[in-house]
């Protein structure tokens, strides 16, 4: 794709998709923390990876698995596994892992729900907070993967789910070749003047406030065209993994670029596991290693392109982005008739970069449920409350810069912030 078709399409997306809402934004450094959402789709088992519990008598473990401890992490080996060591053995210094969150739901959507917004009440997630709070007024990107917004619609940018903006960047659609470049501009242009003599025409509050919603999205199509050609969407389609080894990291190229051209803040993209069987593994536990496998040798991938690339300021990329990994449910502690895992309400959750790293919090219980936590120091304590998604939540608005207390009434686990 070249750089016209990108500017003409990708501002056109902003424009058409009357996203963009006038929002406060907050008193930020210009070095704001980015964030990058990878989401496990079906419910993952944490005894794969993230919680060795071999003694435990209600815990099927899978063969060929093993304790493994790296620093202070205590963890899960397997053979069949090697890019999950390799990635600890790089990065388990900066990694958090949480271990114990209680979702309190064995439903797919409700759980995707209350891992990505901490309830179930219609509340916008964290990236859409994230997004919001940016000084900047980037954008919370939607490569693939669940989105929930109410208040901040203005904060997100959808892919579609079947590519849409991505066929539209390839220039191959009869809409996108009706009109030409210097057409587009004064066409831009014309639209931008009206609206800006029409807004301080409005005596209704709604009919200015919509008046300014698409001032706000002329602007940034202007912004978009003029930094958006620094975006690399050429991206390689070639299957970089073999044979059904596909990856999300396709997908996050997508992310990568328009975060190193400074106009998204975070992002989520959809891992849907090896072959993209998903990670719902009522049947053949064994797949859980093919998942995880797949999904760690693109997170150290990932980490290789955070640190090679950088954002508009030089600064690279790893040393202010935040890695997300996360799952909508974990599996049933015992195996199944088919040798598979059922759902199961209590998981794992991963975050890389940011926090201080080298540690898990929160643990699972002799009955493989949540062990309860002082939740402002992480630490297990007999009198304290569950592990939840508020609770993971508040520590990454915190970490964004952003008040959690206006979002939820959890606290933050402020142990792990600097």
């Amino acid at each position: 794709m070249n750089r016209r078709r990108f500017t003409q399409i990708f501002g056109a997306h902003f424009l058409g998709s009357g996203l963009l809402v006038p929002r406060e934004t907050i008193a930020q450094s210009q070095q704001e923390r980015n964030f990058i959402f990878v989401f496990a789709d079906g419910g993952w088992d944490p005894c794969t990876v993230f919680a060795p519990l071999f003694d435990n008598p209600h815990v099927d473990m899978l063969p060929d698995s093993e304790p493994m401890d790296i620093g202070d992490l205590r963890l899960v080996d397997s053979s069949m596994r090697p890019s999950v060591r390799d990635f600890f053995m790089h990065y388990g210094s900066d990694t958090v892992i949480f271990n114990g969150l209680d979702l309190e739901t064995v439903s797919h959507e409700r759980g995707k729900q209350i891992i990505m917004t901490g309830t179930t009440q219609g509340y916008d997630d964290w990236g859409a907070h994230i997004a919001h709070g940016s000084s900047n007024r980037n954008s919370h990107l939607i490569v693939s993967g669940p989105s929930f917004t109410t208040a901040y619609p203005d904060s997100i940018i959808r892919v579609g789910k079947r590519g849409q903006l991505r066929n539209l960047l390839k220039a191959d659609d009869e809409a996108s070749q009706m009109i030409n470049r210097l057409g587009e501009q004064h066409v831009a242009q014309y639209l931008l003047n009206r609206t800006d003599g029409h807004i301080e025409r409005f005596s209704d509050p709604f009919a200015k406030h919509f008046a300014q919603t698409h001032q706000k999205a002329l602007q940034q199509q202007k912004r978009i065209m003029e930094e958006g050609p620094n975006i690399n969407f050429d991206i390689d389609t070639n299957n970089v993994y073999g044979d059904c080894q596909d990856s999300f990291m396709m997908d996050l190229e997508v992310a990568i670029s328009a975060m190193e051209a400074g106009l998204i803040r975070s992002a989520i993209v959809e891992d849907y596991g090896f072959c993209g069987w998903r990670w719902d593994t009522h049947y053949d536990l064994v797949e859980q290693s093919y998942h995880f496998e797949l999904l760690f040798s693109g997170l150290n991938r990932l980490m290789e392109e955070l640190h090679n690339r950088t954002d508009t300021q030089g600064v690279r990329l790893i040393e202010k982005t935040t890695v997300v990994v996360l799952s909508e449910m974990g599996r049933h502690p015992k195996l199944n008739y088919i040798g598979g895992k059922d759902h199961w309400p209590v998981t794992s959750m991963m975050v890389v970069g940011g926090l201080k790293g080298g540690r898990t919090v929160g643990a699972f219980d002799d009955q493989v449920v949540s062990g309860l936590i002082e939740p402002s120091t992480g630490e297990l304590y007999a009198g304290g409350e569950k592990l939840t998604a508020e609770h993971v939540g508040a520590t990454l608005l915190a970490l964004a810069d952003i008040d959690p207390a206006s979002v939820t009434s959890a606290s933050p686990i402020w142990s792990l912030l600097s």
